[in-house]
């Protein structure tokens, strides 16, 4: 058997999904603004037509480079005093030595000298941060956290702060101003390393990198949450920090989440972006994701009948918060279409996506009925693109019914239009994928059909006529249990009148769908009684 990867069948759909190592430098080189920095060297272009181009050039580059000799003598010579006003107690003396280093670190060609004098100025204005890597998490207390440690009852530190958004957060820097320049003066070293090609000397100082950046994620200032995200993405992309990205991945995708429930929409989109490419720093060793670990705390997953003992002394301790639900169903589309782009990342190019596809796909397939087109297209394209790889990696499944043209029972009816966003019956191997995937959630869905908030009523409604779209008849498996906790909720909606229509509605073509798609025998015993009146029909199971 060849593999579709092997024989390139997907791969204009693999290449519109997979998230390559992208260049250094259009990673650092570009501006606050995100226009690229113009190179230092002009180009031999004859403005004035005379034939003096070459001569104009030489001239710009010699006062050029004597612009960065001089930039290079005073760095040598001011330097370690410049990183002493950090300190400052007036704020004026802070942000002027912070501007001035961050230009000299820009056009100086050679900077590794300074920065081991550099990095623990930077450090000192930002709360003690460590990194416990048993525990893959950033601890901010590390007296809490040793009790954490001993079994002393209290959540983890990552989780405590998810549930308290609100807590204060302690800041060394009292300037907003200050702060963000030291966010900048960050990117100004890593930018001058990869112009200058000097990378390499930061090596040595990649996990102090990490906890001036993650310590920036914790601010209370948005704007400075947000350009720190986006520092950490293209920290953990550079090819040569692949190794220490592998140790820092599952930590540094965990402080996304606390984020993901933050106010503002930029640092939710931010957020987003850090916690894509934190769980997509490739562990080559062991095939898979080096940050997946944070999927299971980002849909606040726990085990069946597992209750920490911490939560029987404080009821936060037990409390799971599922932030990726929160912006699924966020109110502001460009959050939703960022969260569809990092799903359909997970589902369709994780080495280890078969782990999670059960996790994450009601989450994609929330997406179908999203007000945006664009993102409902890129929902319905992510699933396809996973039926895709289902009928390469299992052709046992799919030659049968190619071969013989047996797709499904003859009794169904295809043939009526479905409604959107399908414009057609959707591919053998993406049915197969849904279907494969279902079990583990459908009866969880089926109850919260009659659930007591409205919104997630009609959220489970959208969801279940989606997967009933895709489950055919394959619906008619547990049908017993499917059809009473249906008719329940549309008995239910109908009770509550005008303020349920709309999910009324929804139920209804649910049922004319199943209806298209299960077998009469299986279902008119059910209902029959109903209809006679000579007993309750469905009402055996409805309780379930």
């Amino acid at each position: 058997m060849v593999s579709d990867m092997a024989k390139g069948e997907h791969a204009p759909h693999w290449a519109a999904w997979q998230k390559t190592q992208s260049g250094l430098m259009s990673q650092f080189l570009e501006d606050k603004t995100n226009q690229p920095l113009q190179p230092p060297e002009r180009e031999d272009v004859d403005e004035g037509g005379d034939g003096l181009a070459p001569l104009r050039s030489a001239a710009g580059a010699a006062t050029e480079n004597t612009l960065r000799r001089q930039l290079q003598f005073l760095l040598d010579g001011t330097a370690q005093s410049l990183f002493k006003r950090f300190a400052d107690p007036a704020e004026k003396c802070r942000y002027l030595s912070i501007t001035c280093t961050t230009t000299m670190i820009l056009y100086a060609p050679d900077v590794s000298k300074h920065i081991p004098y550099l990095l623990p100025s930077v450090l000192s204005r930002y709360p003690p941060t460590f990194y416990d890597q048993e525990q893959q998490v950033f601890i901010h207390d590390l007296e809490q956290h040793e009790g954490y440690k001993r079994g002393v009852a209290t959540a983890r530190q990552d989780k405590s702060e998810l549930v308290h958004s609100a807590a204060t957060i302690t800041v060394v820097e009292p300037s907003e101003e200050v702060r963000l320049l030291l966010c900048d003066l960050i990117s100004s070293l890593l930018k001058a390393g990869v112009g200058y090609g000097t990378l390499s000397c930061l090596n040595p100082y990649f996990s102090d990198l990490v906890l001036i950046l993650q310590s920036q994620l914790r601010d209370p200032y948005p704007a400075l949450k947000c350009r720190a995200s986006l520092l950490l993405v293209n920290l953990v992309r550079v090819p040569q920090w692949e190794q220490g990205a592998m140790v820092f991945a599952t930590a540094l995708a965990r402080a996304a989440i606390t984020n993901l429930r933050h106010r503002n929409a930029k640092v939710r989109v931010a957020s987003l972006g850090l916690f894509e490419a934190a769980v997509g720093v490739p562990n080559r060793a062991k095939v898979r994701g080096a940050g997946t670990d944070a999927i299971a705390d980002v849909v606040g997953f726990r085990e069946e009948n597992v209750l920490p003992i911490a939560a029987f002394y404080s009821a936060s301790a037990g409390v799971q918060v599922n932030a990726l639900a929160e912006v699924c169903q966020d109110g502001n589309g460009t959050v939703r279409a960022r969260a569809c782009a990092a799903l359909c990342f997970f589902i369709t190019c994780l080495p280890d996506r078969y782990d999670h596809h059960t996790r994450l796909l009601p989450y994609v397939l929330s997406f179908f009925g999203d007000d945006r087109a664009s993102t409902r297209e890129m929902a319905v394209q992510a699933i396809e693109h996973c039926g895709g790889q289902y009928e390469a990696e299992h052709p046992d499944d799919v030659i049968e019914r190619r071969q013989y043209g047996v797709d499904g029972d003859s009794r169904t009816n295809v043939v009526d239009p479905l409604p959107s966003p399908f414009t057609e019956r959707p591919r053998l191997g993406a049915r197969l994928f849904v279907r494969g995937n279902t079990k583990r959630f459908f009866k969880a869905l089926l109850k919260e059909l009659t659930n007591w908030i409205e919104t997630t009523r009609e959220r489970s409604a959208d969801l279940l006529l989606i997967l009933t779209v895709y489950c055919e008849e394959h619906l008619t498996m547990d049908f017993h249990a499917t059809l009473p906790l249906t008719v329940k909720a549309l008995r239910n909606s109908i009770t509550e009148g005008k303020t349920s229509a709309s999910l009324t509605s929804k139920i209804r073509t649910i049922l004319e769908l199943m209806g298209r798609y299960v077998d009469p025998e299986t279902y008119v015993p059910l209902l029959l009684p109903r209809v006679t009146g000579e007993g309750d029909g469905t009402s055996a199971s409805e309780g379930e």
